[in-house]
């Protein structure tokens, strides 16, 4: 992904404020930094400011959009570098939310998943992104999957499938789509074989389907952030544990998969670090700074 002129120039003086930054991490959230609570422990957050360097920055690479991220940030209080959300789909101030750069869908993309979607027997919930602008969509046989989590006051706000046509679908950067754990892979499939080389599908979680455009993935906003800070990307670590998180480790120089993280990324990765019960995130922030972990 090629970063605009405007968000190129912004960033090349911002940074002037910023100290020499000689390593980068970027680190997923959900099954990474986040226990299986789903919070940021107190024990993870001194850690991490104890492990931080002058040199070594920290920020968040997640599938969240960033009203959601931003709570963390805070809590943490060591993120002075942009944050990536959207499963890399925006770029974004760590401190105003301002969009540095973003990457929008087709809305052909759109409405070619809203039709696959409205013919298939699949039982969805279809979230359609930009920051706190969501369109939601269902079938009538269709659980509302939100139960339970953060975001359950988004159930009221669904509407039918059938009614999708009536809505303007550009200008929208990420689709999330919720279905049964069993249907996930055939669904996945289904999607990609619908979309080719127009869309980038991936697998969120064991329900959750992520779909931005071509060629968008938290690897290619790793890849354009650290361009940005003027930091080499063999000087770049990429921490996470699912498939939207294996385009990082493609492009980092160090690439580290929790012990907790699905087990063909696992695999993908140079090193494996204790999971995220066990504050993973900083004992590989640990190695990383110290040298251990290197490319």
């Amino acid at each position: 992904m090629s970063l605009p002129r405007s968000a190129r120039a912004a960033w090349s003086t911002a940074r002037r404020a910023v100290a020499a930054i000689q390593k980068l991490i970027a680190c997923d959230l959900d099954g990474t930094l986040l226990d299986s609570h789903s919070l940021i422990t107190e024990e993870t957050i001194a850690g991490l400011r104890a492990a931080l360097v002058p040199g070594v920055e920290f920020t968040i690479c997640s599938g969240r959009e960033q009203f959601s991220i931003m709570r963390f940030v805070e809590q943490l209080g060591i993120i002075h570098v942009p944050i990536i959300s959207e499963t890399g789909a925006v770029i974004q101030d760590p401190f105003d939310g301002h969009i540095i750069a973003e990457w929008n869908l087709a809305g052909s993309v759109v409405g070619g998943v809203l039709d696959l979607l409205q013919r298939s027997s699949y039982d969805f919930n279809f979230f359609l992104l930009k920051g706190k602008d969501v369109v939601l969509y269902k079938n009538a046989a269709a659980p509302f999957f939100l139960q339970n989590t953060p975001y359950v006051e988004l159930n009221s706000r669904f509407e039918d499938i059938g009614v999708w046509k009536t809505h303007d679908m550009e200008g929208y950067r990420k689709i999330a789509i919720r279905c049964h754990p069993e249907e996930t892979d055939a669904l996945e499939l289904d999607l990609e074989h619908a979309l080719g080389v127009t869309a980038t599908v991936m697998k969120a979680d064991a329900n959750c389907i992520d779909v931005m455009g071509a060629g968008v993935n938290k690897g290619s906003a790793v890849s354009t952030l650290s361009s940005m800070l003027g930091v080499e990307m063999k000087s770049v670590m990429v921490l996470g544990d699912n498939e939207t998180d294996a385009s990082m480790f493609k492009v980092a120089g160090v690439s580290v998969a929790m012990a907790n993280g699905d087990p063909q990324v696992i695999r993908m990765a140079r090193y494996v670090a204790p999971s995220n019960d066990e504050h993973g995130v900083v004992a590989a922030v640990q190695r990383f700074v110290s040298g251990e972990y290197h490319a």
